[in-house]
């Protein structure tokens, strides 16, 4: 099975409070601009709209999240973390809405004895700035309290086979999940994959060089970190272990442009966290744990 988290265009280095519309609210040129990218995303992406009981799945304002059991192996959990959003920062703000929070907690309440994966296109772990504060508060960490209420709901439902695939960011990043990500003793419960991008740039190497260790040490869950490549990761799920493959191409401009596996991870069933395969672990990369 191969999953490849899209990645979107973002500028960094600033962080930014906004309103997200949903529905028919908001400027007319922004619902029409926003009807449109739905359209857009529609005819494009391999998919298609649910029909439920109670589901409204007419464009513009179609439902995105939904799940996807591949027998007793595993449960992929499709999150839409931008139509529903409320502003950053509230002391009740919501990443998800009312709805879809209760989906995803039935979702986890509900779970088999397989993986579950949550396709999840923003930054679920927090992200602490070496300066202090957060990096940015448009991923989770501008919802910090629906994302403690979620993973302590995973904590309490139990079962460590738990994974997070993860876009948004250019660069890869292999992080613990945690309810509490400022205790020192909080369990780790899961693990996040966040991808490369295919062709979407980055930081630059200078800039990775310098705050990859940086990174590392205002967050202790942080595992690796490389941002200086490009390509897509390739996840081989079994009964008994999750692999990672980070997946790299030589040029972002060829066509023709090699492509190689960096590095490889591991989840064991049974057993919440990742580590590295020992024929990789001298592979390049900008920070380890």
């Amino acid at each position: 099975m191969t999953c490849t988290p899209r990645t979107r265009s973002t500028s960094r280095g600033t962080t930014t409070t906004s309103s997200t519309t949903t529905g028919s609210r908001g400027a007319a040129t922004f619902v029409a601009r926003r009807a449109a990218a739905y359209q857009g995303w529609y005819e494009h992406m391999p998919l298609r709209l649910e029909v439920s009981a109670g589901d409204d799945t007419a464009l513009p304002d179609p439902r995105i999240y939904r799940s996807r059991q591949w027998g007793d192996l595993l449960e992929l959990v499709i999150l839409d973390l931008r139509q529903h959003r409320s502003e950053q920062n509230l002391v009740d703000g919501t990443m998800l809405g009312a709805r879809q929070k209760t989906w995803l907690k039935d979702r986890i309440a509900q779970r088999g004895n397989g993986w579950q994966c949550w396709i999840n296109s923003i930054f679920l772990s927090q992200q602490r700035a070496p300066q202090g504060g957060f990096m940015f508060t448009d991923q989770w960490d501008g919802f910090r309290a629906e994302r403690a209420e979620l993973l302590a709901h995973v904590h309490t439902a139990g079962g460590p086979d738990f994974v997070t695939v993860t876009g948004d960011w250019h660069s890869a990043f292999i992080q613990d999940l945690k309810p509490d990500f400022d205790a020192a003793g909080a369990p780790v419960i899961g693990t996040e994959f966040v991808a490369h991008s295919v062709s979407s740039s980055a930081y630059s190497a200078s800039w990775n060089a310098t705050n990859g260790p940086l990174l590392g040490a205002a967050n202790p869950h942080l595992q690796y970190f490389e941002g200086n490549r490009y390509g897509h990761d390739v996840y081989e799920v079994t009964p008994q272990r999750w692999t990672a493959r980070l997946r790299v191409v030589s040029s972002r401009t060829d066509p023709l442009a090699a492509v190689s596996t960096l590095t490889s991870w591991h989840v064991d069933r049974g057993r919440a966290g990742a580590y590295e395969d020992p024929a990789t672990r001298t592979s390049a990369a900008q920070y380890r744990r």
